[in-house]
């Protein structure tokens, strides 16, 4: 300790613990399965298509490509988030991917972290049941209530999307 308390051995060792995953490859991974989306967000930046452009979509021998790429880093865990689009347009691709990925990470001896970026308007008991029994974290976008999010976040045919969303909710 020096005479102002400063203990720059234990200041040394808490930057150490820190930033010791500087030293690690790359940990998150977004996999955009799809460039389609059932909503026009006033403010969206990405590259939306249109509900059947499936030409824009993830194929299951690409995830597992991204996914055995993932593995591959010095990193002890890793992260992969499903973003879009509306990925839930490609659930069958994000199951299939959570599936391999599981069966992969105990051979490349790390772990993975799923998650998921939707707008919820898409979601039904299949889909939660299993993001519920393979721990998927998932966000639900959401603008506000009632006519708020409606304005900003309406349907590609101009309807809100409020409704929807709380339906499927609850």
């Amino acid at each position: 300790l020096s005479k102002a308390g400063f203990d720059a051995e234990r200041a040394r060792r808490a930057m150490a613990r820190r930033s010791r995953f500087l030293g690690w490859g790359p940990n998150l991974h977004i996999f955009v399965v799809t460039l389609r989306c059932n909503e026009t967000c006033v403010y969206c930046h990405a590259s939306r298509a249109p509900v059947d452009a499936f030409h824009t979509d993830m194929t299951v021998e690409t995830a597992e490509r991204a996914v055995a790429l993932a593995l591959s880093t010095t990193s002890p865990s890793v992260t992969i988030e499903f973003q879009g689009g509306e990925p839930l347009l490609n659930f069958p691709v994000i199951r299939e991917t959570v599936i391999y990925g599981r069966r992969r990470e105990v051979e490349f001896g790390s772990h993975i972290q799923f998650g998921l970026t939707t707008n919820g308007t898409l979601l039904n008991p299949e889909m939660i049941d299993f993001f519920c029994s393979e721990e998927i974290e998932t966000t639900i976008s959401i603008d506000g209530i009632g006519e708020v999010n409606d304005r900003l976040r309406p349907f590609a045919g101009g309807a809100g999307s409020f409704d929807v969303l709380r339906e499927r909710m609850t």
